[in-house]
């Protein structure tokens, strides 16, 4: 996808090339971090570990991957979704840990 500046819009609609123009500004209003975390969790729950990553990827926009037994890197657009991940993770595990890593 070619970005489209103000000048080159302008051009564009002068030649009858596009009927609606979104300069960069305004098509880049909103743009999303994404946001990544490491879980780490007491040997003690490690099976919990598989069912907890299935149902964070059940989740859209949400991304879980199993690094072994005790450790998950959890990954959502912004804080808002790390936070839903971390409190979930305080449903599931007694003991864990989380460090962000982006």
């Amino acid at each position: 996808m070619q970005r489209v500046t103000a000048e080159t819009a302008s051009k564009l609609q002068k030649n009858g090339r596009i009927d609606k123009v979104n300069t960069l500004n305004e098509t880049h209003k909103s743009k999303r971090t994404m946001k990544a975390t490491k879980l780490t969790i007491g040997f003690r729950e490690w099976s919990k570990l598989p069912d907890f990553v299935e149902t964070i990827n059940g989740e859209d926009e949400l991304l879980a991957y199993e690094i072994d037994n005790t450790t998950a890197l959890l990954v959502a657009p912004g804080e808002c979704g790390l936070a839903w991940i971390e409190a979930q993770a305080a449903q599931w595990f007694d003991d864990y840990e989380t460090e962000t890593i982006k």
